[in-house]
Formats: C-alpha cells, structure tokens, sequence
C-alpha cells in the first residue's frame, strides 16, 4: 500500500523524447505522453460501459474528430506491449465497436490517447474510481468491480473476503469478531481502508452498502447493473440494483440460477419486471431447482413457467374510479434517494477533508516563510536546501494565496507541489501553464 502523499507524480515526456513505450517501460520511471495508439493494442478484459452511450460516441468521434484523449497505462505483458484504460472506456468501446464493423477497412483504427508509464496496478483501480463521472449509470458495476479487484492485491485478501475485510476495519478499535488477523495486520488492514477512503472520496459506509448488495452476487451479473438516468427507460440487456438485490438475497451463491434469471429480465426490453414480480418468478423457480443444475438447464426450465403467473393483474376499477398509473421503475426511485443521502454525507466528509488540507497547507506555508527559525520542524538537510532555493516574488504570492485566498491561475498546491515548486523559474512555468 502506497498512500497517496507518497506517490512520485508522472513527468511529462518532451516531444523530442523518441524512446519507444518499451524502452521506457524497462526503465520503470513515472513518466507520462500523448500518443495515437492503436485499438488493438488496448486491454479491455475489465472494461464496463453502456453499449448505447459507446456507439453514440464512437459515431460522434468518427463523425466530429476526438475532441478529448483517453487516459491510458502502458505495461509489459510476455515482453507486450498492452495499454490499460483509465479513463475513456465509452469512447474506446465505441471506437472498438465501429472498426470491428467497418468491413470496408475505411476507418483509422487508432485513438488519441495521454499514456502513463510506470503506474503500478493498485493506482491503477484508485485513479480509474476518481475518474468515474458522478451521473454515469454504470457507476455501481465499475466500482464493485475495481474495488474487488484493489483488494485482491493486498495481503488480506488471502485471509478475509472484502466484505469481512471492510466490516473489521470500520471498528475503529473495537474488539473483534475476526480471528484470522493478527493485531498488526488488523492495524495495517484498517491503514488500507483509511487510505483508499480518502483517495476514493467515500466512508467506510458507501463501501459497506456497496458491498451488502454483491457479497452472494455473480460478479457477471454485477457488471449487468445499471442506473436509470433517462427517467423510466430502462438501458438495453441491464438490471438495476433493486434486481440484483432480490436475486441474490433469494440465490445466494448459486450464480447459476443467478444469471439465468438475470437474463431474462434484461432481456424483456421494455416490458420491465417490477421488484413484486422478480420476486414471483424467483419464489416459482427455486422449489424446482437442483445443484446439478447449469445456466442453460435453468434457462430452459424458466421458458415452461408461464409468465402470466407472475405478472400481476391489472386492478379492475369502477367508471368513476380512475385506473392508477404503476411506475415500473419505482424502485430506481427507492435506490436513487439513499444514494442521495450517501451523497450528502460524502458532501460532508469532503467539507471537513478541506478544512483538514488549509491547515496543513497554512502550516507548509509557515515552514517555508521561517526558515531559520529553531523552532520549525526542519532536518538540517532541508533547512540548507530551502535556503538556497527560498520561494520569492511570484512564487511567494501564488503559495500564500493558495493558502488565504482564491488560487492564482486556477492551480492548487499540495504539501508535496509545495515543496517541489520551490525554484522561482519552476513557479514562474507552472504558473504561466495555468493562466
């Protein structure tokens, strides 16, 4: 686990650089580029995206030109060459989908891309989650998946599912239920979870809901979920979380049965099951299902069940009463007012995480304003290196009204920017990029 204090920032590569992404590679240095990088060469194994948002996409960058790079990180695979998305996973899939169709060969099948070099795997999973857009519906799917996914990498995952995992590290001192961590590893487990809380910008709660839902889930039917965003209409072969829910609170674990059902809701169309009917179609199903059972013998066995028997009859009224309307998606509305309230306290928790940053920001300040001052926490090696290089003039003020004020220039600096920027030229070209 690196906290994200201690990660070294990627430095841009200058256009006259003509290493090869290989060579680069074998230097493992952080460094970063732009590149027009063919399609082939991208891995999308973990890819999650809305098959209608890619093509919508993928036409309008054919159509339009690329107004926006993809954000990728190059690695070796049996000495490969591979790219990984971090960002742009619509547009890639779009991309992706278009040339595979183009049988005339007319379309370039390459994409601009900003490539990074030297990224390990667990920045991998945090840089792809802060890059998720907040109204994408495809939120839920990608960040089950990437957070399961950072986990595996640790050593825990060995000896605690993610779900025991994230139970015994929101204790916080607590006496716990699990015995399989000793008091350093739980100390260190709960280390993980403080450090991924704060680079993901969630609490220990958002990860907990999430995880309740996909503990007994098949991780194929997970990546099925989507959010409605366009009011009652439901995205093409997709469940929601309400689905989900129901299916694997009533199958755990039996991820066959699973994604048999799964299936057939997504593949209704327009005549979407309600939650009451989910539930009919599971309750006539599993008195009928044995363990020798595959997908496709549960498949055939849900032909034979008449759907009449779980849809609900329409109520029969009076002239003078009026039909009322049933909102298919009623439960998209029950799931969007607790992500509302998540939000707020996620709203919250990045209140008082600001607060938090101006003091250590006032305190950087402070430090590099009093430098010979016996009293500031200062090794002799850093105080002789400050001498020499005192921020000044331009550098002085864009610091201080960082600290006290708007940011000049639109540009933010941390403790670590801080201490880089110390030169006044270096201040001088990064101030002079943000204007």
């Amino acid at each position: 686990m690196t906290p994200i204090s201690e990660r070294v920032p990627a430095r841009e590569l200058p256009p006259s650089d003509a290493r090869t992404c290989r060579d680069i590679l074998l230097t493992e240095e952080r460094a970063k580029r732009d590149r027009r990088i063919p399609l082939p060469h991208i891995s999308m194994d973990e890819a999650i995206y809305s098959g209608p948002r890619a093509k919508f996409l993928g036409q309008n960058i054919i159509g339009e030109g690329q107004r926006m790079r993809v954000y990728l990180r190059a690695r070796l695979e049996e000495n490969t060459v591979v790219y990984d998305v971090i960002d742009g996973f619509h547009r890639t899939g779009g991309l992706i989908e278009a040339n595979r169709l183009d049988t005339d060969h007319a379309l370039d099948n390459k994409i601009n891309a900003t490539v990074e070099y030297g990224m390990s795997d667990e920045e991998l999973y945090d840089q792809r989650i802060l890059a998720l857009n907040p109204d994408a519906s495809v939120n839920f799917a990608r960040i089950a998946k990437w957070m399961d996914m950072a986990y595996r990498l640790t050593p825990f995952a060995k000896k605690l599912t993610i779900e025991q995992a994230f139970e015994e590290g929101s204790r916080r001192g607590k006496k716990t239920n699990i015995s399989t961590l000793t008091s350093e590893e739980s100390i260190k487990l709960k280390e993980w979870i403080d450090n991924k809380c704060e680079i993901w910008k969630k609490t220990p709660k958002d990860m907990a809901t999430i995880l309740q839902i996909i503990q007994n889930a098949d991780p194929a039917i997970v990546d099925m979920v989507r959010t409605s965003t366009t009011g009652t209409k439901r995205e093409p072969y997709s469940i929601n979380r309400t689905d989900l829910t129901i299916i694997t609170r009533a199958l755990k674990n039996n991820y066959a049965a699973q994604k048999a059902i799964a299936n057939l809701i997504a593949t209704r169309g327009s005549q979407v099951l309600n939650r009451n009917e989910v539930q009919r179609l599971i309750d006539h199903i599993a008195p009928k299902l044995t363990p020798e059972m595959d997908e496709a013998a549960i498949a055939q066995l849900l032909t034979t069940i008449p759907l009449e028997t779980v849809l609900f009859e329409p109520l029969q009224h009076t002239k003078n009463k009026q039909k009322p309307k049933i909102n298919p998606l009623q439960e998209e509305v029950d799931g969007l007012n607790q992500e509302l309230e998540g939000l707020k306290r996620k709203a919250r928790d990045q209140i008082a995480g600001l607060k938090e940053e101006n003091t250590r920001l006032k305190k950087t300040l402070t430090i590099l304003t009093h430098i010979e001052d016996p009293n500031i926490p200062l090794t002799p090696t850093q105080r002789e290196a400050l001498r020499r290089y005192q921020l000044s003039g331009l550098g002085l003020d864009l610091l201080r009204d960082t600290v006290y004020g708007t940011p000049l220039y639109g540009y933010t600096i941390d403790e670590i920017q801080a201490l880089i920027l110390t030169g006044q030229r270096t201040v001088r070209e990064y101030a002079g990029k943000r204007k």
